[in-house]
Order: C-alpha cells, then structure tokens, then sequence
C-alpha cells in the first residue's frame, strides 16, 4: 500500500489516478489516510479517483472524513 500510496502525490508519474484506482481494488482500510490526503490533491482526475476508493475502504466511523473529502474534491479552494 505505501508503494502506491507514494504515487498518489507524484505529479512526474502520471499513475496518480491509477493508484487510486488500485487502492479502492484491494480495499484494505489502511489505505484510508492516503486517499483522504489525495481527494484534497491539486489534481481533479487523482481527487475524484480517491474518493471513488475511499467509497470502497472507508469504515462507518470515517464517514465524516469520507464525506469531507468528497465535498473537498467537489469544490477544490
């Protein structure tokens, strides 16, 4: 999970938004943290990618969080 995590943030990789994509996939909880960070990213593909996987790997008591990043990548500031 760090490994694509990293490539989340990495402008230069261009993987941004597969790596999101990947992350919902395995759906292991602990990518939860990275996909917050990355829904409030300045790229729009990577932003709406990460929330789509936190769909997939937020548990309930995250919802808040899930649901703030959601509206973050919506209306970026």
């Amino acid at each position: 999970i760090p490994a694509l995590a990293a490539k989340l943030s990495d402008p230069a990789s261009g993987l941004g938004e597969l790596a999101a994509e990947a992350l919902g996939a395995i759906g292991s909880h602990a990518a939860t943290p990275y996909l917050i960070a990355a829904s409030q990213g300045p790229d729009a593909g990577v932003r709406l990618a990460a929330v789509k996987a936190l769909g997939r790997v937020a548990h309930p008591e995250e919802t808040p969080e899930a649901i703030s990043a959601l509206v973050g990548a919506l209306n970026p500031t």
